[in-house]
């Protein structure tokens, strides 16, 4: 590194200089209320837990549809999906499928 490292004591000089407008920052006053506050961050949220929901359902359904054969067969289906796939290496996995 040309130059070597730069120094890392409190108060050293820095390229990096930031600048920050607290004013801006300041958090809008109608969240405060109380209930309102509550109920606006509540309403804020209810479309985020919407979608959870749904993806939640999904994923429990496709579970249940992989989980009924397994417990059927007893075992876990490899994923090939034809006894001719060209993919499996060894005659005894075509035997297998």
């Amino acid at each position: 590194m040309p130059g070597g490292y730069p120094p890392l004591e409190p108060g050293a000089p820095s390229p990096v200089d930031l600048q920050i407008d607290m004013d801006s920052l300041a958090i809008n006053r109608w969240w405060g209320i109380p209930l309102f506050g509550l109920l606006a961050r509540v309403f804020v949220v209810l479309p985020h837990i919407i979608v959870l929901s749904l993806v939640w359902a999904a994923v429990a359904l496709t579970w249940l549809v992989l989980w009924i054969p397994i417990l059927a067969l007893g075992r876990y289906r490899n994923g090939r999906s034809t006894s001719t796939d060209s993919s499996c290496s060894t005659p005894l996995e075509l035997a297998r499928t």
